[in-house]
């Protein structure tokens, strides 16, 4: 039984190759990234123009991360420029780069985003882990993290993809409401063994972000094939049906 988890545009990329895949759990409710710009940068021309002549790393990996960042910098009327944005072939590179002065802005997700601000290194501009600047911004909710399956596993497992569900939504739920000493000891499963004072401060900016109840929203869909139409190169989603790439039934209320 093969079971995705990760951002919707996997499922997206499978119904352009002719695929049935269904998203059945929402992971997330936000984009959980942040735009931010270099704090030297803030002294002397106003936002747009440096946002005009900024060079903006995004990882090459996260096509979420390139299109945010895209759209922050049209929300401050300034038209993009495909020139502008360097990717770069991981999240550490790109924080590497903004490190050291290649690029002038970075758009990332934790655990980098929390790093560079704990480091007093950047400005964060718009920061979609808080669920105001994130609808204000993508003008709606949106689809993120998820977990999908293909049209037939839903169908031939649906009793142990419900289990499924019904797990990650207790584990959520735990998350959202868990207080730091509760959280600390579990520090090494996310990679900071050595600095639970860091996943503790992933947590704190993320947790608005979680699904509690993992309910995919199909308005949330509808949005996202809006935003996606809109960028550059999306006519490739003009076909894409909304009502097939879900299942609502596994995620019901345990």
């Amino acid at each position: 039984m093969r079971v995705t988890a990760g951002g919707f545009d996997s499922v997206l990329r499978q119904h352009l190759q002719g695929q049935l895949e269904l998203a059945f759990l929402t992971l997330a409710r936000t984009p959980q990234l942040g735009f931010g710009l270099r704090h030297s940068l803030q002294a002397g021309a106003e936002l747009p123009l440096q946002l005009e002549d900024a060079r903006i790393g995004v990882p090459q990996a996260s096509r979420l991360a390139q299109r945010i960042a895209w759209l922050v910098v049209l929300a401050h009327g300034v038209q993009p420029r495909q020139t502008q944005f360097v990717a770069l072939p991981t999240a550490q590179q790109a924080r590497a780069a903004f490190q050291l002065r290649e690029v002038d802005a970075v758009c990332v997700g934790d655990p980098m985003l929390t790093r560079l601000q704990r480091r007093g290194d950047i400005r964060v501009v718009t920061d979609t882990r808080h669920l105001s600047e994130s609808l204000r911004l993508l003008g709606g909710p949106v689809l993120c993290p998820r977990l999908s399956a293909s049209a037939a596993v839903v169908e031939s497992h649906a009793a142990e993809l419900q289990a499924v569900a019904r797990a990650v939504q207790r584990a959520l739920r735990w998350l959202q409401t868990a207080g730091p000493m509760d959280l600390a000891p579990h520090a090494g499963l996310a990679g900071f063994a050595g600095d639970p004072g860091a996943f503790l401060s992933v947590i704190m900016h993320t947790r608005e972000a979680f699904a509690v109840d993992g309910a995919v929203d199909e308005r949330a869909i509808h949005n996202v094939l809006r935003i996606l139409r809109s960028l550059p190169q999306g006519h490739q989603y003009e076909g894409i049906e909304p009502v097939r790439l879900y299942t609502a039934r596994l995620a019901s209320a345990p």
